[in-house]
């Protein structure tokens, strides 16, 4: 992890001890408190994932700002506001791309999102993989973290396709199509789940589990999608162990 990412991996340590202290005192836990496995899985991943770049300021400004855009002409400006508040940088920066006249200023500017010890880990490993030539499937459990590595591959100039839960079944098997038959598209994104049984791309020879599944099963049948009949080349599987030191 980087220094960001290290400093709100603490800060959720921190208050995960302040609850088990209270709760033994027989004092009730904070909120911020809950979940705190997910809290930690989120800051192993990217600060991105968190909100720190926009500011209370800054999205007070953001919810003013938006009503100009016809689709939110209509809102009350105090609902987006509280809308705003509970969006993480990601999504708020989406919001941003996704409404350029009137949000196009707010738009992260510093490619924020590849400043990750996790994507300077993949990036390194697919620049090598580029390469040899190599193919390869991206895997994770969150269609938000899909959503960032879509501004990786682009930042890096990699080709991708990407399949998740949303993705129309129907659209499922031209995508795959379009894999095997365009080998300059390097990149496969996938969500953990939404592969299923039968899908086959064995025209990728590495796989690269992002974030790991709690349920072992979830990113073995995911890495299957690799080993299957035509695979011609040995399969590499890469994992990324969760982050211990700040733990002990």
């Amino acid at each position: 992890m980087n220094k960001a990412q290290q400093a709100i991996y603490k800060n959720y340590l921190d208050l995960a001890a302040e609850a088990i202290a209270a709760r033994a005192a027989g004092k009730k836990a904070s909120k911020s408190s809950a979940n705190v496995m997910m809290q930690l899985r989120q800051a192993a991943i990217h600060p991105l994932l968190f909100r720190k770049h926009y500011t209370d300021a800054k999205i007070l400004q953001m919810s003013h700002a938006i009503l100009g855009e016809d689709i939110y002409s209509d809102c009350n400006q105090q609902l987006v506001l509280e809308d705003m508040e509970v969006m993480n940088d990601l999504e708020l920066n989406k919001l941003c791309v996704n409404n350029p006249k009137t949000m196009g200023k707010h738009t992260l500017k510093r490619k924020e999102w590849m400043a990750s010890g996790k994507v300077e880990a993949l990036t390194k490993l697919l620049m090598d993989m580029r390469e040899k030539g190599d193919r390869v499937l991206i895997f994770s459990q969150f269609t938000q973290v899909l959503d960032l590595l879509e501004l990786v591959m682009t930042t890096l100039g990699l080709g991708f396709l990407r399949i998740d839960g949303s993705t129309p079944v129907d659209m499922r098997q031209d995508m795959i199509d379009q894999y095997h038959e365009e080998e300059d598209i390097m990149t496969f994104l996938l969500s953990t789940k939404a592969g299923g049984f039968g899908i086959n791309l064995a025209c990728a020879n590495k796989v690269v589990i992002f974030d790991s599944s709690f349920n072992p099963h979830d990113d073995a049948q995911a890495s299957d999608r690799a080993h299957r009949v035509g695979q011609t080349r040995e399969v590499e599987i890469i994992r990324h162990s969760p982050p211990l030191s700040l733990a002990t």
